[in-house]
């Protein structure tokens, strides 16, 4: 049986790739200027850094109060009626706004008590006081950012995304490079690119008539019962990753916050692909879940297998040349951080299964309310573990507790969403891809824990790049009856000129 590739196929792999190009050029542009930061910066002043972004990143959905995700829910619901769904986002900026300024003002009233517990050794005027300005301004760019993704206007997004990074970078370098003003240069340069994006975000609402400002009541309670009960969940990773940064930071010392940033920020390349496609992948199949009458769950199944077995590439690729990446992008102070990726590559590859049945589980709101329960579950788990080993094991500890803290929120979700319609997820297929990709990351960076442990060598680069080959070759043959299902083409040919149609119909 052979399916046609549809208009909402195509919208969704268009904009996959436009996020996956802007997150990568993003990443990449970051990746580039890694001699440049970690010349300028020390691990003192990366630790900073890294504990002020895990702290913004678990209080942002506290200001927005999960409402980015009920935006994509209730556009998909009401994008028909133009008049409600400007309403919707007018209610919705109105809750952000009051939020940030409640925020703001708790922060700076119990600052003492943040910089002895939280903030541990870092001051805060300037450091955190120019934390909070980024927090707040983001958080209205991200509510506009999750419209434009609902809407499928990936193209838009992308744009904005790379131009952001790019005049964030420029002036990051000029502040920590010409200007030589560190860590607080980095910051500054931070807040402004953000004061942009929200004056786009304001130009672009009123060229487009996408909003009413007003507070609507009945409205808000609405948005706000479907979105409160996913603040644990979506907070969850980022505040398994920040517990982890102020253990280490208690426990050791900010130089080790900074050497773990770095670890997490190679790994988190993985992380670009799986939000990128997780950001189409979901108005896609709230799409398809809204007619369940003509769900297709073979195409559900093909497209779920497809981006996992593209997400297990990534993986191998991150995890086997994380020694190498370090060794060439980073200063001799930094080289320790290598050691760490792969543990953290093989807790994020855990994730990719975990967003696929999230997806689902947000679509129906009785099992959306649920989703908290594995995200607080998961969380303690992570606190015990992260208590228990950080003093002992340090940046390792740490990475432990995070694969602990998503395998016990991975099962929770899984088993939650048993409740739900069966769409065509198969989580044997799942194990299987990721078993072997464990089994071949292992395979691959054995040589370089036991024998290369502090140099790059020739030999055992090219064994890595053979592993890598084999690897994606055998993934591949193994996938291509599904690309041929889902996309109706018979060689890789074909199938680019496909994704190029793609492109040009989003």
């Amino acid at each position: 049986m052979k399916i046609s590739p549809n208009s909402g196929n195509k919208k969704m792999l268009g904009n996959s790739i436009f996020y996956a190009l802007a997150d990568l050029l993003s990443k990449g542009l970051h990746f580039l200027l890694l001699p440049i930061y970690t010349f300028y910066l020390s691990p003192t002043d990366y630790g900073i850094q890294n504990i002020i972004t895990g702290f913004n990143s678990v209080v942002s959905y506290i200001i927005l109060l999960c409402l980015d995700s009920a935006l994509i829910k209730f556009y998909s619901d009401f994008k028909e009626e133009k008049k409600t769904m400007k309403r919707v986002y007018g209610t919705s900026i109105s809750i952000v706004f009051i939020s940030s300024l409640a925020t703001l003002c708790v922060c700076v009233y119990y600052r003492n008590i943040l910089c002895k517990t939280v903030f541990n050794g870092i001051s805060f005027v300037p450091y955190i006081l120019l934390g909070i300005m980024i927090l707040v301004l983001d958080s209205f760019y991200t509510l506009h950012r999750r419209m434009l993704e609902a809407q499928q206007k990936g193209r838009k997004v992308a744009i904005i995304s790379i131009l952001t990074v790019v005049c964030s970078s420029l002036i990051t370098i000029i502040m920590i490079g010409v200007l030589k003003k560190g860590v607080v240069g980095l910051l500054f340069a931070t807040a402004l690119t953000s004061a942009g994006t929200v004056v786009f975000m304001i130009v672009d609402m009123i060229n487009n008539d996408m909003i009413e400002i007003c507070f609507d009541l009945k409205l808000a309670k609405k948005m706000l019962s479907y979105s409160l009960p996913l603040i644990p969940h979506q907070i969850s990773g980022y505040l398994a990753t920040f517990i982890a940064k102020v253990f280490l930071n208690i426990s050791n010392d900010l130089s080790v916050v900074g050497l773990y940033g770095i670890a997490t920020q190679i790994s988190s390349v993985v992380d670009v692909f799986q939000d990128a496609f997780s950001r189409a992948y979901r108005p896609w199949l709230f799409e398809r879940l809204k007619k369940p009458a003509d769900l297709n769950k073979f195409e559900i199944s093909n497209m779920s297998s497809i981006l996992l077995s593209f997400y297990s590439v990534v993986f191998i690729l991150i995890g086997l040349f994380a020694q190498e990446i370090i060794f060439i992008m980073t200063s001799p102070k930094y080289y320790l951080a290598w050691k760490v990726i792969p543990i953290l590559i093989v807790a994020i590859s855990l994730r990719s299964i975990y967003y696929f049945y999230i997806a689902q589980c947000m679509y129906y709101e009785e099992t959306a309310k649920k989703i908290f329960l594995a995200s607080v579950t998961a969380n303690l788990c992570n606190i015990i573990v992260t208590a228990i080993a950080v003093p002992y094991l340090g940046m390792y500890g740490s990475a432990i507790a995070s694969l602990v803290s998503i395998i016990v929120n991975t099962l929770i979700i899984f088993k939650i969403n048993k409740r739900n319609i069966s769409i065509g997820y198969k989580l044997s297929t799942f194990c299987k891809i990721l078993i072997f990709s464990w089994g071949i990351l292992i395979l691959g960076v054995f040589p370089s824990y036991v024998i290369f442990k502090n140099e790059i060598v020739f030999a055992n680069v090219m064994y890595k790049i053979i592993i890598a080959t084999i690897y994606s070759c055998c993934i591949w043959i193994i996938t291509k009856k599904y690309v041929h299902y889902f996309t109706g083409t018979n060689n890789m040919k074909e199938l680019i000129f496909l994704l190029k149609k793609g492109d040009k119909s989003v």
